[in-house]
């Protein structure tokens, strides 16, 4: 019972000189099958029988949509037979076969399973989307980069459908939001969404249900860290401007230095699998962001032999569907080795499916640090999780790179010093270059050259620039992005091992912003849940008076000005909006995106609308 991929037919293409008729659409395969190319995608999605998984294959420097970029050219030759498909955001098994009748007959379980393999109703419920940097790369190496989701209920065929994410008959929370309709103008009532979600668990009382994110613009987002460490992640989240609340690490000189750091937080000495402990309640903490790094030596390309934590390590990773559940937070994120997507790929599906069966949809990214301000080759696979009801974050932009690229000079060994040689700090426990080993190694030039090896937890073979000893820990500390202030805890030994783990703050701090600004986004009504964010959100989006911030409110009154200059009017642009009976296939922010013909103009009285046309989002024209 092996077969071939499905294809969605989209567009038939004839070629008029050579008569040849090509099919274009999406290509689907089955998760209950095992490929031997590819290991399945049973492992991603769940082997069941009939369900089928979207598959789209992208470029990043291709900027149209992934459900338009991802479609492929088959030959009519080699199409075999139709067969019936369905493509719906519901959960399983809702609108499979197993809601068909079937005739009873003397056929066994086994001949009924094949009859139903080979006629019964396919159904696609998720979307696994590869991506490469552009078309060279793709064709030399392996995505580095990708996403596994629910289908969205635009991208669902019409009549299977559901309002709730698709979370209607499984998993453990739904994450539900409400629209509210607010006058705004004499032209008619827009909708303007809530400025939270609202998290229900099954079996709680709606009228109790808490609120998400801050009720005001001064108010901050939240942030737990779990695996905390020294508190890399943190301090990058802080910077971002997240409110860093809670964490909790299983060793001891971890959380004394976290506490130190984070005074406000409360951090717990605890392992994954003993939390949450009593003290804690996600709903009544409202977490925005969960952070999660768990111990990553297992999955290290550079691990070469067995070790005494090997199994605990292991079983750390697969935590994080637990996590999830437990905490509850709205966006997640989580920091591994490369090692993971490269060398272990059961052991990284496995996780993808249990990040799934939360309820939360994923993103990944293999990132060279160094592109973000990191003075070392430092490349981690880094995973964005957002719940039903959430937008995906998108991953920050590099900001630096070679001299070539237009962005800035990448940060070298020298320029990550220069606040011990501004601020000298000889009465620090953790510099006393006085003290280490002398060595006798090459020197190399600090201005030019970054650090030539990663930094681990016994330094990563690294040395100082006069070749004469070794980095201090608070040295190695400042090439790992964290500021002069930050403090550790325990000998030096420890305290290296702290920095050795850490995630880098400066790196961590482009990831959180951008996680802030689609907090922000959403919760100010520029975002729905189901759009797409091809590039990072521009920093002027929130650069308007408050009023303008959040959809639905008044402008103030002026004393100079005319009460009956009303916002709707001061502020009405026109948009191309489609005639009846065109059809749109894409749609952004609430306004389709038609093609740019036959159109007419409207006037807009949402602020949210004014902003997307000043965003200049392009028009995508969809027809041969």
């Amino acid at each position: 019972m092996q077969s071939g991929d499905f294809l969605r037919v989209r567009h038939i293409i004839r070629n008029l000189e050579t008569d040849e008729v090509l099919l274009r659409g999406h290509r689907l395969r089955r998760t209950s099958t095992q490929n031997p190319k590819d290991l399945g995608l049973g492992q991603y999605f769940g082997r069941r029988l009939n369900e089928v998984a979207l598959l789209l294959r992208v470029n990043e420097d291709d900027p149209r949509p992934a459900i338009v970029q991802g479609m492929v050219d088959i030959k009519v030759s080699e199409v075999v037979r139709k067969r019936e498909l369905v493509i719906t955001n519901r959960a399983f098994p809702s609108s499979s076969f197993r809601g068909q009748l079937y005739q009873p007959s003397p056929r066994s379980a086994k001949t009924l399973k094949e009859h139903i393999f080979w006629n019964g109703r396919l159904v696609c419920r998720y979307v696994l989307i590869s991506s490469w940097e552009n078309a060279v790369s793709r064709l030399a190496k392996k995505s580095y980069c990708g996403e596994a989701r629910r289908i969205y209920a635009a991208e669902a065929d019409l009549g299977y459908t559901t309002s709730n994410g698709g979370r209607d008959s499984e998993g453990s929370f739904d994450l539900q939001y409400s629209e509210t309709i607010s006058e705004t103008s004499r032209r008619g009532k827009m909708r303007a969404r809530p400025p939270s979600l609202e998290l229900l668990d099954k079996g709680q009382n709606p009228q109790k249900i808490p609120r998400f994110g801050p009720s005001t613009n001064k108010a901050k987002y939240t942030f737990f860290d779990a695996f905390h460490g020294a508190g890399g992640a943190s301090r990058g989240a802080h910077v971002a401007g997240f409110d860093v609340r809670w964490g909790f690490d299983n060793s001891e000189y971890p959380c004394e230095a976290w506490r130190v750091n984070f005074p406000k937080g409360k951090s717990f000495k605890m392992n994954a699998e003993d939390f949450p402990p009593p003290s804690f309640n996600p709903l009544c903490h409202k977490i925005d962001c969960l952070h999660m790094s768990p111990p990553c030596k297992m999955w290290s390309r550079a691990k070469t032999r067995t070790g005494p934590n090997d199994e605990a390590n292991y079983d750390s990773l697969f935590t994080v569907e637990r996590l999830l559940q437990q905490i509850k937070p709205r966006l997640a994120t989580m920091e591994q080795t490369d090692g993971l997507l490269l060398n272990h790929p059961i052991q990284f599906r496995l996780l993808i499916n249990s990040i799934l069966r939360s309820g939360y949809k994923v993103r990944w990214k293999i990132m060279d640090l160094s592109r973000h301000g990191v003075p070392q080759r430092r490349k981690r696979l880094i995973f964005l999780m957002a719940a039903e009801g959430m937008p995906l974050p998108p991953f920050p932009k590099a900001t630096h790179g070679p001299p070539e690229s237009g962005l800035k000079r990448l940060v070298s060994v020298w320029d990550a010093l220069e606040p011990l040689r501004t601020n000298p700090r000889r009465w620090d426990l953790y510099h006393q270059p006085e003290s280490k080993k002398l060595l006798n190694l090459i020197p190399y030039d600090p201005r030019r050259e970054m650090l030539r090896k990663c930094i681990t937890c016994s330094g990563g073979q690294n040395y100082h620039y006069s070749g004469k000893r070794d980095f201090t820990v608070r040295e190695y500390s400042l090439l790992q992005g964290f500021p002069i202030f930050h403090e550790f805890a325990g000998s030096n030994g420890d305290a290296l091992i702290q920095v050795g783990n850490a995630v880098p703050p400066t790196a961590g701090a482009a990831i959180y912003t951008e996680v802030i600004k689609t907090l922000k986004a959403f919760d100010q009504g520029y975002l729905g849940p189901d759009d797409e964010l091809l590039v990072p959100i521009p920093e002027d989006l929130f650069e308007l008076p408050d009023y303008l911030q959040s959809p639905g409110r008044c402008a103030p009154t002026l004393k100079d000005e005319p009460k009956s200059k009303t916002l709707a009017r001061r502020f009405a642009t026109p948009i191309p909006t489609r005639q009846s009976g065109e059809t749109s296939l894409y749609t952004r922010g609430g306004y389709d995106i038609a093609s740019d013909t036959g159109t007419r103009t409207k006037c807009v009285t949402d602020p949210r609308g004014v902003r997307l046309l000043q965003n200049q989002y392009e028009v995508i024209n969809l027809t041969d």
